[in-house]
């Protein structure tokens, strides 16, 4: 049980006033994929010490950048490919914990070679990674360059430190219940008497869907808005992952699976990533494997970094696919 799912069934129990606090030491963890396109032809004109960057990414409050050398970079690593992950924030050296992988794709989106800094050493600047990553005639044109591209995969992991976070369930001060949702009352649920009416009041969720909540939860049937109403299933969903309601959280996926179209798919698909909806994900990989459906979201530069962003596991997935499909449409018209 959650935190904050203990303190609303105390509440709820009858004690108007309970705090609670957790300490735990936190991380943050993010990937960045970085493709050099015409490798080859780069790397004819690249000369030995000279680097090609990423664009940014963060992770842990902190920017980043993959840095690579096509020819080494320095003489002693000429003939391989250099690898670093570099800090782009303004924090001064030092002032990050952080552990990273870095690995080079096969053409099938997987890590042919890696190597891994997992000591959480403290980053002190240009000098995490690789100087020989991988000899340049290990670099199989068949296996790693498909399109003379070559796909470099960073996951880093910042550790954020031991945090405190504080809970808090009582009852709103009467000044502030104006401000608040009015509470709702039911009558003869398990905890009370028949001559007991209960006044539930949750954080952070309005009354309509504190008042599904507890409607799924005592009679077992979702409202009857959930399957019309897009907004509805989310906020609902969102509260069933958070009091561990297994059942009204599928109930939700199931429904907002039949409200997937291209101006919801980002959005609902990270919304499956950070609530765990894996039949909610698989809708809308399914929905996005439609190569128009996939070309109408390539084609908004917006929708496509935020799905970046929140879903880098789904960009990977939707570029394989993408690949099987034009080797699908060579091999029938060869």
């Amino acid at each position: 049980m959650s935190t904050s799912a203990l303190l609303s069934a105390l509440h709820v129990a009858g004690r108007q006033h309970v705090t609670a606090s957790t300490i735990g030491a936190r991380q943050a963890t993010g990937s960045h994929v970085f493709r050099i396109e015409w490798y080859t032809q780069l790397r004819e004109q690249v000369a030995n010490g000279t680097a090609v960057n990423s664009g940014l990414f963060s992770v842990g409050g902190h920017d980043w950048r993959i840095q690579c050398y096509p020819n080494g970079d320095t003489e002693q690593t000429q003939g391989s490919v250099s690898l670093f992950l570099t800090q782009a924030s303004h924090a001064k050296p030092g002032d990050v914990m952080a552990s990273f992988k870095m690995s080079i794709l096969d053409n099938s989106w997987k890590p042919s070679r890696t190597g891994v800094e997992e000591k959480g050493d403290r980053f002190m600047g240009d000098d995490w990674g690789r100087k020989k990553f991988m000899k340049l005639e290990d670099l199989d044109k068949e296996k790693h360059l498909e399109d003379d591209c070559l796909s470099v995969l960073c996951d880093v992991t910042v550790d954020l430190g031991l945090r405190t976070d504080d809970y808090t369930d009582e009852v709103p001060a009467a000044a502030e219940l104006a401000k608040t949702p009015p509470p709702f009352h039911l009558h003869d649920l398990a905890l009370a008497s028949k001559d007991t009416v209960a006044e539930v009041r949750m954080n952070n969720i309005d009354a309509d869907v504190c008042k599904a909540l507890l409607q799924f939860t005592y009679i077992d049937s979702p409202p009857p808005e959930l399957e019309s109403a897009a907004s509805m299933a989310e906020r609902l969903l969102v509260a069933a992952d958070r009091y561990e309601l297994g059942k009204l959280k599928l109930v939700c996926e199931e429904a907002l699976c039949k409200n997937i179209d291209t101006s919801s798919v980002t959005a609902t698909l990270a919304l499956a990533e950070r609530h765990r909806c894996p039949v909610l994900r698989e809708a809308c990989m399914q929905f996005l494997s439609s190569t128009g459906n996939l070309n109408v979201l390539l084609a908004s530069s917006e929708r496509f970094e935020k799905l970046k962003t929140g879903c880098p596991s789904a960009v990977l997935e939707l570029l394989e696919k993408k690949r099987l499909l034009h080797e699908q449409l060579k091999s029938a018209s060869s």
